[in-house]
């Protein structure tokens, strides 16, 4: 290769790079609450009996400063409030997950609670029991202060001392309120009634379990860069824009809603707790 085709090949390289800089420069100043220009949703069949089938959402999100995605689970990105019961009252407080010795504990500001009654969980002497499911109630360990836990009916499994006080970890099923503000990707389930119109199905009330999801920062992208982590593949397409792809799985989906069409209903939450606007997709059918 001769010197001229070298030049020619670096010029034309360096004309590129300065039209996609150029580009960026020129993309609009959009707002700071993000906004979902298109989705779509598409079902893959597993690939042999038993295995989990595929829904596929796709979306390309657009977001002014681009706080898009956390991995923070302090407040007020916490998973739920566990309640402090007052004599019939119930008092929310945040829990953050931490890790001890290999397992997934739960833990809060005791100060910032302030000790105004005792932890409510299912098998407790406090008024007001609600029935139990599992909406309402989850089995977890929680590391508390003594004056917290009802001795009397919580399963206290060990005893800790933590910088000098004393704290008692309690395994339990505890009375809990899921925190909307834990996902940024907020996904609902429609599914086709026999009048061709579609009805919002709870999948937390229907099955236990929610499609809702947590994206990592997107701001930590670069233009162009492409990442998978976990059911996410996401690629940074420009200064406040991305293209994000979801998979949910799940063996269930043939079993709950076979020879039906679905939506799917979604919007996107940003760092600032901005809420985007809500977008449906076209129906699928599962088969």
């Amino acid at each position: 290769m001769d010197n001229s085709t070298i030049i020619k090949r670096a010029l034309a390289i360096v004309v590129t790079l300065m039209a996609a800089l150029g580009c960026d420069d020129e993309e609009p100043r959009y707002p700071v609450e993000p906004f979902i220009d298109n989705v779509t949703l598409s079902f893959i069949k597993g690939p042999f009996p038993g295995a989990s089938d595929q829904l596929l959402l796709d979306l390309h999100i657009r977001d002014g400063d681009f706080d898009l995605g956390t991995n923070d689970v302090a407040a007020p990105y916490h998973p739920f409030y566990l309640f402090l019961d007052d004599h019939g009252s119930l008092v929310a407080v945040e829990v953050m997950p931490t890790e001890i010795d290999g397992e997934v504990i739960y833990n809060f500001d005791a100060q910032a609670a302030g000790t105004v009654g005792t932890f409510a969980q299912l098998r407790r002497t406090q008024e007001n029991v609600i029935p139990y499911s599992c909406v309402d109630y989850s089995y977890l360990k929680v590391l508390a202060t003594p004056d917290l836990v009802d001795r009397a009916t919580a399963n206290v499994i060990d005893t800790l001392v933590i910088e000098g006080d004393e704290m008692w970890l309690v395994a339990d099923t505890f009375q809990i309120l899921h925190n909307e503000n834990h996902y940024n990707l907020s996904v609902d389930f429609l599914v086709e009634q026999a009048n061709g119109e579609f009805a919002y199905v709870d999948l937390m009330t229907l099955s236990c379990g929610t499609f809702h999801g947590r994206f990592f920062p997107l701001d930590d992208l670069t233009v162009g860069d492409l990442v998978l982590s976990g059911p996410f593949t996401i690629q940074r397409t420009a200064r406040a824009r991305a293209a994000v792809s979801y998979s949910m799985q799940s063996q269930a989906f043939n079993a709950v809603f076979f020879g039906k069409k679905i939506k799917v209903r979604v919007s996107v939450k940003d760092r600032a707790l901005n809420n985007s606007n809500t977008i449906e997709t076209e129906a699928v059918l599962i088969q």
